[in-house]
Protein backbone atom coordinates (compact mmCIF):
# COMPACT_ATOMS: atom_id res chain seq x y z
CA UNK A 1 0.00 0.00 0.00
CA UNK A 2 1.74 3.45 -0.95
CA UNK A 3 2.65 5.58 2.16
CA UNK A 4 0.14 8.41 1.46
CA UNK A 5 -3.03 6.06 2.24
CA UNK A 6 -1.93 4.47 5.25
CA UNK A 7 -0.67 7.92 6.86
CA UNK A 8 -4.68 9.39 5.93
CA UNK A 9 -5.88 6.04 7.57
CA UNK A 10 -4.06 6.40 10.51
CA UNK A 11 -4.99 10.24 11.09
CA UNK A 12 -8.53 9.03 10.29
CA UNK A 13 -8.23 6.89 13.45
CA UNK A 14 -6.58 9.04 15.65
CA UNK A 15 -9.56 11.84 14.38
CA UNK A 16 -12.03 9.51 15.12
CA UNK A 17 -10.62 8.70 18.58
CA UNK A 18 -9.83 12.13 19.46
CA UNK A 19 -13.49 13.02 18.88
CA UNK A 20 -14.38 9.79 21.01
CA UNK A 21 -12.70 10.95 23.85
CA UNK A 22 -13.29 14.22 23.97
CA UNK A 23 -17.36 13.67 23.86
CA UNK A 24 -17.09 11.27 26.74
CA UNK A 25 -14.84 13.75 28.42
CA UNK A 26 -17.42 16.78 27.75
CA UNK A 27 -20.71 13.93 28.91
CA UNK A 28 -18.91 13.30 32.17
CA UNK A 29 -18.94 17.38 33.00
CA UNK A 30 -22.24 19.33 34.37
CA UNK A 31 -23.03 22.09 35.33
CA UNK A 32 -25.69 22.82 38.62
CA UNK A 33 -27.51 26.57 39.04
CA UNK A 34 -29.18 27.58 41.75
CA UNK A 35 -31.62 30.71 41.77
CA UNK A 36 -34.28 31.85 43.83
CA UNK A 37 -36.72 33.54 41.07
CA UNK A 38 -38.45 35.36 43.48
CA UNK A 39 -42.80 35.13 43.45
CA UNK A 40 -43.62 33.42 40.25
CA UNK A 41 -46.74 33.48 40.50
CA UNK A 42 -49.37 32.52 37.80
CA UNK A 43 -52.37 34.77 37.42
CA UNK A 44 -54.87 31.88 38.64
CA UNK A 45 -56.39 31.94 42.11
CA UNK A 46 -55.42 29.27 44.47
CA UNK A 47 -57.95 29.15 46.65
CA UNK A 48 -55.56 26.75 48.68
CA UNK A 49 -52.89 29.39 49.13
CA UNK A 50 -52.99 33.01 49.71
CA UNK A 51 -51.78 34.20 46.22
CA UNK A 52 -53.86 37.38 45.88
CA UNK A 53 -51.13 39.70 45.52
CA UNK A 54 -50.24 38.32 42.75
CA UNK A 55 -53.81 37.97 40.73
CA UNK A 56 -55.12 40.35 38.84
CA UNK A 57 -57.25 42.11 40.77
CA UNK A 58 -54.61 41.77 44.10
CA UNK A 59 -52.09 45.09 45.17
CA UNK A 60 -49.34 43.54 42.37
CA UNK A 61 -51.99 43.72 39.39
CA UNK A 62 -49.99 40.64 38.46
CA UNK A 63 -51.67 39.96 34.74
CA UNK A 64 -50.62 37.81 32.09
CA UNK A 65 -47.98 40.41 30.18
CA UNK A 66 -46.42 40.93 32.95
CA UNK A 67 -46.14 36.80 33.89
CA UNK A 68 -45.18 36.32 30.52
CA UNK A 69 -42.39 39.21 31.10
CA UNK A 70 -41.26 37.17 34.32
CA UNK A 71 -41.04 34.24 32.21
CA UNK A 72 -38.92 35.96 29.56
CA UNK A 73 -36.56 37.24 32.06
CA UNK A 74 -36.14 34.27 34.52
CA UNK A 75 -35.53 31.95 30.75
CA UNK A 76 -32.99 34.60 29.89
CA UNK A 77 -30.70 34.41 32.70
CA UNK A 78 -30.76 30.16 32.10
CA UNK A 79 -29.35 31.06 28.75
CA UNK A 80 -27.17 33.51 29.88
CA UNK A 81 -25.37 32.72 32.66
CA UNK A 82 -23.25 29.89 31.41
CA UNK A 83 -22.81 31.37 27.53
CA UNK A 84 -25.77 29.60 26.46
CA UNK A 85 -24.84 26.34 27.23
CA UNK A 86 -28.08 25.22 29.89
CA UNK A 87 -27.24 23.66 33.03
CA UNK A 88 -28.21 20.42 33.08
CA UNK A 89 -29.32 20.60 36.98
CA UNK A 90 -31.15 23.73 38.18
CA UNK A 91 -32.86 24.54 41.39
CA UNK A 92 -35.30 27.25 41.67
CA UNK A 93 -37.50 27.99 44.66
CA UNK A 94 -40.39 30.62 44.98
CA UNK A 95 -41.91 29.12 42.18
CA UNK A 96 -46.06 28.83 42.67
CA UNK A 97 -46.62 25.09 41.35
CA UNK A 98 -45.64 22.97 38.44
CA UNK A 99 -47.65 24.75 36.02
CA UNK A 100 -45.33 27.62 36.53
CA UNK A 101 -42.36 25.46 35.88
CA UNK A 102 -44.05 23.94 32.34
CA UNK A 103 -44.39 27.41 30.92
CA UNK A 104 -40.74 28.50 31.95
CA UNK A 105 -39.62 25.68 30.30
CA UNK A 106 -42.17 26.21 26.93
CA UNK A 107 -40.61 29.59 27.20
CA UNK A 108 -36.88 28.99 27.73
CA UNK A 109 -37.33 25.85 24.87
CA UNK A 110 -35.63 23.84 27.57
CA UNK A 111 -36.76 20.16 25.68
CA UNK A 112 -34.62 18.27 27.42
CA UNK A 113 -35.72 19.31 30.86
CA UNK A 114 -37.79 17.64 33.16
CA UNK A 115 -39.42 18.70 36.29
CA UNK A 116 -39.17 16.80 39.74
CA UNK A 117 -42.24 19.13 42.26
CA UNK A 118 -43.62 18.48 45.24
CA UNK A 119 -46.32 20.91 46.73
CA UNK A 120 -45.66 22.84 49.57
CA UNK A 121 -47.61 23.35 52.85
CA UNK A 122 -46.16 26.73 52.80
CA UNK A 123 -49.13 29.55 53.60
CA UNK A 124 -48.37 31.51 50.80
CA UNK A 125 -48.16 28.42 48.33
CA UNK A 126 -44.12 29.15 46.92
CA UNK A 127 -42.30 25.60 46.49
CA UNK A 128 -39.03 23.94 45.84
CA UNK A 129 -38.23 22.51 42.23
CA UNK A 130 -35.34 20.53 40.18
CA UNK A 131 -35.25 20.94 36.67
CA UNK A 132 -32.60 18.10 35.11
CA UNK A 133 -31.81 17.44 31.95
CA UNK A 134 -33.31 14.00 31.34
CA UNK A 135 -31.18 13.15 28.16
CA UNK A 136 -27.85 13.36 30.73
CA UNK A 137 -29.61 11.77 33.86
CA UNK A 138 -31.59 9.49 34.64
CA UNK A 139 -34.42 9.81 37.48
CA UNK A 140 -34.08 6.69 40.15
CA UNK A 141 -36.10 8.66 42.89
CA UNK A 142 -37.87 11.77 43.91
CA UNK A 143 -39.56 12.69 47.33
CA UNK A 144 -40.37 15.31 49.65
CA UNK A 145 -39.09 15.73 53.17
CA UNK A 146 -41.62 17.94 54.94
CA UNK A 147 -41.21 20.32 57.58
CA UNK A 148 -43.28 21.00 60.48
CA UNK A 149 -41.94 23.47 63.34
CA UNK A 150 -44.28 22.71 65.62
CA UNK A 151 -45.00 18.58 64.89
CA UNK A 152 -42.96 15.11 64.51
CA UNK A 153 -41.10 15.32 61.49
CA UNK A 154 -40.16 11.86 61.51
CA UNK A 155 -43.88 10.48 61.82
CA UNK A 156 -44.52 12.77 58.71
CA UNK A 157 -41.88 11.43 56.56
CA UNK A 158 -43.41 8.19 57.19
CA UNK A 159 -46.25 8.97 55.70
CA UNK A 160 -47.09 9.03 51.80
CA UNK A 161 -46.71 12.56 50.34
CA UNK A 162 -50.48 13.08 49.68
CA UNK A 163 -51.20 12.02 53.10
CA UNK A 164 -48.44 14.53 54.74
CA UNK A 165 -49.32 17.36 52.91
CA UNK A 166 -53.20 16.84 53.83
CA UNK A 167 -52.30 16.58 57.55
CA UNK A 168 -49.92 19.73 57.18
CA UNK A 169 -51.98 21.60 55.90
CA UNK A 170 -54.82 20.51 58.03
CA UNK A 171 -52.89 21.65 61.37
CA UNK A 172 -52.13 24.74 59.77
CA UNK A 173 -50.26 27.60 61.32
CA UNK A 174 -46.54 26.48 61.06
CA UNK A 175 -45.72 25.01 57.61
CA UNK A 176 -42.82 25.94 55.82
CA UNK A 177 -41.37 24.74 52.73
CA UNK A 178 -40.45 21.18 52.18
CA UNK A 179 -36.90 19.98 51.70
CA UNK A 180 -37.01 18.00 47.86
CA UNK A 181 -34.46 15.28 47.63
CA UNK A 182 -33.75 13.80 44.03
CA UNK A 183 -31.49 10.72 43.33
CA UNK A 184 -30.47 10.97 39.88
CA UNK A 185 -28.00 8.36 37.73
CA UNK A 186 -25.65 10.18 35.99
CA UNK A 187 -22.42 7.89 33.84
CA UNK A 188 -22.53 5.53 36.63
CA UNK A 189 -22.54 8.04 39.33
CA UNK A 190 -25.01 8.02 41.54
CA UNK A 191 -26.07 11.79 42.81
CA UNK A 192 -28.60 12.80 45.62
CA UNK A 193 -29.33 16.21 45.32
CA UNK A 194 -31.29 18.49 47.71
CA UNK A 195 -32.94 21.57 47.46
CA UNK A 196 -34.28 23.92 49.88
CA UNK A 197 -35.48 27.23 51.25
CA UNK A 198 -35.42 27.93 54.73
CA UNK A 199 -37.58 30.14 56.20
CA UNK A 200 -37.23 33.71 56.29
CA UNK A 201 -35.61 36.43 58.52
CA UNK A 202 -38.94 37.78 59.08
CA UNK A 203 -38.97 39.20 62.25
CA UNK A 204 -35.24 40.06 62.43
CA UNK A 205 -32.41 37.80 62.03
CA UNK A 206 -32.14 36.40 65.95
CA UNK A 207 -35.78 36.43 66.11
CA UNK A 208 -36.32 33.80 63.43
CA UNK A 209 -32.99 31.90 63.48
CA UNK A 210 -34.72 29.04 65.76
CA UNK A 211 -37.15 28.57 62.10
CA UNK A 212 -33.85 27.99 60.28
CA UNK A 213 -31.91 26.17 62.60
CA UNK A 214 -35.02 23.57 62.83
CA UNK A 215 -34.82 22.76 59.39
CA UNK A 216 -31.33 22.80 58.86
CA UNK A 217 -31.61 19.77 61.63
CA UNK A 218 -34.17 17.62 59.26
CA UNK A 219 -32.02 18.46 56.64
CA UNK A 220 -28.63 17.25 58.37
CA UNK A 221 -30.56 14.23 59.48
CA UNK A 222 -31.40 13.18 55.86
CA UNK A 223 -28.19 13.58 54.76
CA UNK A 224 -26.85 11.50 57.73
CA UNK A 225 -29.21 9.13 56.72
CA UNK A 226 -27.63 9.20 52.52
CA UNK A 227 -24.07 9.19 53.94
CA UNK A 228 -24.67 5.65 56.44
CA UNK A 229 -26.75 4.30 53.61
CA UNK A 230 -24.49 4.79 50.28
CA UNK A 231 -20.40 4.24 50.55
CA UNK A 232 -19.04 7.63 49.56
CA UNK A 233 -22.29 9.24 48.25
CA UNK A 234 -21.99 12.07 46.46
CA UNK A 235 -24.22 14.85 47.89
CA UNK A 236 -25.24 18.03 46.53
CA UNK A 237 -27.37 20.67 48.73
CA UNK A 238 -28.57 23.69 46.98
CA UNK A 239 -30.78 26.21 48.24
CA UNK A 240 -31.77 29.44 49.51
CA UNK A 241 -30.51 29.35 53.47
CA UNK A 242 -31.97 33.07 54.74
CA UNK A 243 -28.53 32.62 56.08
CA UNK A 244 -24.70 32.84 55.38
CA UNK A 245 -21.95 29.96 55.93
CA UNK A 246 -20.99 31.54 59.10
CA UNK A 247 -24.21 31.29 60.37
CA UNK A 248 -25.49 28.34 63.13
CA UNK A 249 -27.76 26.74 60.79
CA UNK A 250 -25.26 26.28 57.95
CA UNK A 251 -22.08 26.25 59.91
CA UNK A 252 -22.88 24.18 62.89
CA UNK A 253 -26.33 22.08 62.19
CA UNK A 254 -25.44 21.49 58.48
CA UNK A 255 -21.98 21.09 59.57
CA UNK A 256 -20.76 22.79 56.01
CA UNK A 257 -17.52 24.57 56.19
CA UNK A 258 -15.41 26.01 53.81
CA UNK A 259 -12.20 23.96 54.43
CA UNK A 260 -10.78 20.90 52.65
CA UNK A 261 -10.68 19.03 56.18
CA UNK A 262 -13.19 16.67 57.06
CA UNK A 263 -12.76 16.18 60.39
CA UNK A 264 -15.54 18.13 62.09
CA UNK A 265 -17.18 19.12 58.99
CA UNK A 266 -20.12 16.75 56.71
CA UNK A 267 -20.13 18.90 53.66
CA UNK A 268 -18.20 21.46 51.78
CA UNK A 269 -19.07 25.29 51.14
CA UNK A 270 -16.93 26.60 48.43
CA UNK A 271 -19.41 29.99 48.82
CA UNK A 272 -17.83 30.39 52.39
CA UNK A 273 -14.49 31.54 50.54
CA UNK A 274 -16.28 34.04 48.24
CA UNK A 275 -18.61 35.49 51.71
CA UNK A 276 -14.98 36.07 52.95
CA UNK A 277 -14.28 38.09 49.80
CA UNK A 278 -16.84 40.42 50.14
CA UNK A 279 -19.29 38.82 47.38
CA UNK A 280 -23.18 38.08 48.20
CA UNK A 281 -25.78 37.02 46.12
CA UNK A 282 -28.06 39.14 47.88
CA UNK A 283 -28.23 42.91 49.10
CA UNK A 284 -29.82 44.20 51.44
CA UNK A 285 -28.74 47.52 53.89
CA UNK A 286 -25.77 47.80 51.70
CA UNK A 287 -24.46 44.65 52.62
CA UNK A 288 -23.81 41.34 50.02
CA UNK A 289 -25.27 38.89 52.13
CA UNK A 290 -24.49 35.48 50.72
CA UNK A 291 -27.38 33.87 51.43
CA UNK A 292 -27.76 31.06 48.09
CA UNK A 293 -25.32 28.52 48.79
CA UNK A 294 -24.54 25.14 46.71
CA UNK A 295 -23.13 22.44 48.87
CA UNK A 296 -21.19 19.32 48.40
CA UNK A 297 -20.19 16.06 49.99
CA UNK A 298 -16.26 15.77 50.38
CA UNK A 299 -16.53 12.93 47.57
CA UNK A 300 -17.47 15.59 45.28
CA UNK A 301 -14.98 18.59 46.15
CA UNK A 302 -12.21 17.52 43.77
CA UNK A 303 -14.57 16.98 40.91
CA UNK A 304 -15.83 20.86 41.28
CA UNK A 305 -14.74 23.72 38.87
CA UNK A 306 -15.60 26.88 38.99
CA UNK A 307 -17.65 28.66 41.58
CA UNK A 308 -19.75 31.57 40.83
CA UNK A 309 -22.50 34.37 41.73
CA UNK A 310 -23.80 35.08 38.04
CA UNK A 311 -24.39 38.89 38.62
CA UNK A 312 -23.91 40.73 35.23
CA UNK A 313 -24.86 44.37 34.85
CA UNK A 314 -27.59 44.23 33.15
CA UNK A 315 -29.05 41.95 36.29
CA UNK A 316 -28.65 45.19 38.43
CA UNK A 317 -30.73 48.29 39.68
CA UNK A 318 -28.60 51.63 38.83
CA UNK A 319 -29.09 55.02 40.54
CA UNK A 320 -29.85 54.93 44.05
CA UNK A 321 -30.68 51.25 44.51
CA UNK A 322 -27.32 50.46 42.75
CA UNK A 323 -25.48 47.00 42.29
CA UNK A 324 -28.71 45.79 44.08
CA UNK A 325 -30.31 43.13 42.10
CA UNK A 326 -32.94 43.99 39.52
CA UNK A 327 -36.14 43.34 40.84
CA UNK A 328 -39.84 42.63 39.47
CA UNK A 329 -40.89 45.28 42.15
CA UNK A 330 -39.22 47.60 43.74
CA UNK A 331 -41.94 48.73 46.66
CA UNK A 332 -45.17 49.25 44.37
CA UNK A 333 -43.21 49.91 41.73
CA UNK A 334 -43.32 47.42 38.78
CA UNK A 335 -39.69 47.33 37.43
CA UNK A 336 -39.99 44.21 34.85
CA UNK A 337 -36.53 42.75 35.99
CA UNK A 338 -35.53 39.44 37.42
CA UNK A 339 -35.18 38.82 40.66
CA UNK A 340 -33.74 40.14 44.14
CA UNK A 341 -31.38 37.35 44.33
CA UNK A 342 -28.46 36.51 42.09
CA UNK A 343 -28.27 33.47 40.64
CA UNK A 344 -25.28 31.17 41.44
CA UNK A 345 -23.41 27.94 39.80
CA UNK A 346 -20.85 25.27 39.89
CA UNK A 347 -19.20 23.00 37.56
CA UNK A 348 -18.35 19.39 37.78
CA UNK A 349 -15.54 17.80 35.99
CA UNK A 350 -13.94 14.21 36.29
Amino acid sequence: MPLKPIVGFLLLIFTCFSFQKSSTTLDKSFEVMFYNVENLFDTINDLQMDDKDYLPTGKREWNTEKYNNKLANISKVIHAINNENIPELIGVCEIENRAVLKDLLAVSKLNKHAIAHFESPDNRGIDVALLYDSTRFKLIMAKPIYVQLCLNNDYINQLEPSEALDMLNAFGGSQTRNILLVTLLHQQDTYHVLVTHFPSRAGGKERSEVKRIMVAAVLKAEIDRLQSTYFNAKIIVMGDFNDEPNDKSVHEVLRACGSDSITHCTLYNPYEALMKLGEGSYKYQGNMDMLDQILVSYSLRLKMGKVSIYQPDWLKQTGQWDGYPLRTFGGKIYMNGYSDHFPIMITFTN
